[in-house]
């Protein structure tokens, strides 16, 4: 259990923590007091983490999977193809995620190339393409996005060219002024010209390919969507394209 990290905060055993309880089901781990409501003390017998309880391995939403006689475990959160997905569908684990491989890509060329003025602005923005924003939109083009989580996007991609012009965020540069200096585009711009690229090679697929029969594919038995603003869908974005 010591090697086990915690689905709730992400920290191993501390002194100043209970012991990780782990899932019968899943192997999951959590900490006493990160789970809600908190448990005041180890539960005897067989205990199941939150996910196992609503939906246990075994039932329609969670089906027990072997691979070669062996039982699959089921996740929280894995990656395929260098892509994160999250068992509730949603974008913000791997938002984090390529934003996080997009600022380590930036760092590692920060000091001895992109903040180099003897190196022509031009050049470096050629390679802040190439290097930086290829990681930071890898797989773009299925991404069914809001505003809320394409406003990180945009911050990260601002603070990287002002570091590349040498100007500070207190002398307030519109944008605007700032994406026509760098020769550069906002985010979403690119997101627009990704997924339009994206859907031109879907119509040129055959009527065959997987990918071009997904797109165009509904549910036998749609059911009903939740009360409140809905999510946005891959499909819904492309037709506002």
């Amino acid at each position: 259990a010591a090697a086990t990290a915690c689905e709730g905060c992400g920290g191993l055993d501390t002194p100043a923590r209970n012991s990780i309880l782990l899932c019968d089901s899943c192997a999951r781990g959590w900490h006493q007091q990160c789970l809600q409501p908190p448990l005041a003390a180890v539960p005897e017998g067989a205990w199941l983490c939150p996910a196992c309880t609503v939906h246990p391995v075994g039932d329609a939403w969670r089906p027990a999977v072997a691979v070669g006689g062996q039982e699959l475990c089921w996740v929280p959160q894995f990656k395929y193809l260098g892509s994160q997905f999250h068992e509730g569908g949603g974008l913000n684990a791997e938002l984090r995620h390529r934003l996080a491989l997009g600022a380590a890509a930036f760092a590692r060329l920060g000091r001895p190339f992109f903040r180099q003025r003897r190196i022509r602005l031009r050049t470096r923005m050629q390679v802040y393409n190439c290097m930086v924003m290829s990681v930071l939109l890898y797989g773009a083009e299925a991404w069914a996005y809001n505003e809320e989580q394409l406003q990180p996007l945009e911050v990260f991609h601002h603070r990287c060219l002002r570091q590349m012009l040498g100007v500070r965020r207190s002398l307030r540069m519109a944008i605007p002024e700032l994406l026509r200096r760098c020769g550069s585009r906002s985010i979403s711009t690119m997101l627009a010209g990704r997924q339009l690229r994206w859907l031109g090679h879907l119509g040129r697929m055959g009527d065959e390919r997987i990918a071009k029969r997904a797109l165009y594919s509904t549910l036998a038995a749609p059911g009903t969507r939740c009360r409140g603003r809905q999510p946005p869908r891959l499909g819904d974005m492309y037709m506002q394209l």
